[in-house]
């Protein structure tokens, strides 16, 4: 399973990954802006 995490604060999405890291495969937004960039890609490439 993919993960994507996506919060402006550090400590929140160190956490929050440590935490959902035994669940899949983690990646880290840190804006909207780069989280929704990282969702289009993984649909483009069928990873979703």
């Amino acid at each position: 399973m993919r993960i994507l995490i996506s919060d402006d604060d550090f400590v929140s999405r160190k956490l929050l990954n440590r935490q959902l890291s035994g669940l899949g495969e983690v990646d880290v937004a840190v804006s909207g802006k780069e989280a929704v960039a990282a969702a289009q890609l993984a649909l483009q490439e069928g990873e979703h």
